[in-house]
């Protein structure tokens, strides 16, 4: 089970991003590979910073990193 709590929602996404690299598991359904994390639990404890506004290069060149690892 994932539980991951955050102020914001973009340290929210980040710390998703990076726990589905981790604990996810690899995924097939209808033939598109996907990865998915069973019982995953968010919390976003300011409410007032729900908006994601992180760019996506960044945050896809931090799960590459991940990956290539």
């Amino acid at each position: 089970m994932l539980v991951l709590t955050a102020a914001s929602a973009n340290e929210l996404y980040t710390s998703v991003c990076r726990e589905l690299l981790k604990q996810g598991h690899r995924a097939t359904p209808r033939g598109l590979s996907t990865t998915e994390v069973l019982g995953a639990h968010l919390c976003l404890t300011d409410p007032r910073r729900r908006f994601v506004s992180v760019p996506p290069a960044r945050v896809l060149r931090a799960c590459l990193r991940w990956t290539v690892r």
